[in-house]
C-alpha cells in the first residue's frame, strides 16, 4: 500500500515562513490512496544503459505535462539511492 501526498501540501504553513512559496495555498488535506501499474525504473535505467552504483550520489528528476498557475510543469526530485534501493519499488506510473 503506498500513500503520495502532494507536494502543495501545507504550502500556506511555508508561505508564513519563506514569503516567496508561490502556487495554491493549501493547508492540509491534499493526500489521497491510490493503487498505480507501471515500470520499475531502476529496470528503465538499467534498459537506458546506466549502472546502478554509478548513479548514487544523484537526484532522478521527473516533469509532469501538467502545469501549474504559473504555466510552469511540475516537477519532483527524489534521490537515486531511494530509487535503487531494492526495498523501494519507485515505479513510472502509467
Amino acid at each position: 500500500m503506498t500513500a503520495m501526498s502532494c507536494a502543495g501540501n501545507r504550502r500556506l504553513g511555508m508561505k508564513e515562513h519563506n514569503p516567496e512559496v508561490q502556487g495554491n495555498l493549501w493547508y492540509v488535506g491534499a493526500i489521497g490512496n491510490a493503487q498505480y501499474t507501471g515500470v520499475l525504473i531502476t529496470d528503465l535505467l538499467v534498459a537506458m544503459g546506466f549502472e546502478l552504483e554509478d548513479l548514487k550520489g544523484k537526484h532522478l528528476i521527473a516533469e509532469s505535462m501538467d502545469i501549474d498557475v504559473q504555466g510552469k510543469p511540475f516537477q519532483i526530485s527524489i534521490p537515486t539511492e531511494m530509487v535503487i534501493d531494492p526495498l523501494n519499488e519507485v515505479i513510472l506510473a502509467y
